[in-house]
């Protein structure tokens, strides 16, 4: 029985598939190709993935604090600790959270390199700029790793207040 991946609002569950459905509980409905798994309170739909997508922050260079309007370039490092592998054509990103997908620091997707290929245990590091907001006042800055339209996944950056004067 292959084992499959249940992958709801970002939150990996794993279950075995038996013919019939994904078992979690006594529960359990789907629709289509799509499953809808109960999660003790809702019914949740979810994508089925036969890998796992899993992440390690391991380090950033956020700035404490920036001018209004001013530019700054910003590096992060995510490690892939699952067993796919992160490229642009399969659409894997970062993605700012705090809120989740953000304009506060001028854009809220930063891309792969279209050359990059990033097997299971090695690092990514993206490099890209951020543009401050024009009001002055502390911002929320942080990033997670995510598959376009399909879920974020792994580890948050820290979460850092940046004071825009």
């Amino acid at each position: 029985m292959p084992i499959l991946r249940i992958q709801n609002s970002g939150v990996a569950s794993t279950y075995t598939y038996n013919g019939d459905g994904l078992k979690r509980s006594s529960q359990e409905v789907t629709s289509g190709r799509t499953p809808l798994v109960w999660d003790g309170t809702d019914y949740l739909q979810g994508r089925l993935t036969e890998y796992t997508n899993a992440s390690m922050f391991e380090s950033h260079n956020f700035p404490a604090q920036l001018t209004a309007g001013s530019t700054s370039s910003v590096t992060v490092v995510f490690r892939n600790t699952g067993t796919s592998t992160w490229t642009a054509a399969a659409n894997y990103r970062l993605g700012s959270q705090a809120p989740q997908d953000n304009t506060t620091w001028g854009i809220n997707r930063f891309f792969l390199p279209g050359t990059d290929s990033i097997a299971p245990g090695q690092a990514l590091t993206l490099t890209f700029n951020v543009t401050a907001p024009a009001t002055a006042g502390t911002y929320a800055m942080q990033f997670r790793m995510m598959i376009e339209g399909v879920a974020w996944f792994g580890a948050q950056t820290p979460l850092v207040w940046v004071k825009v004067v």
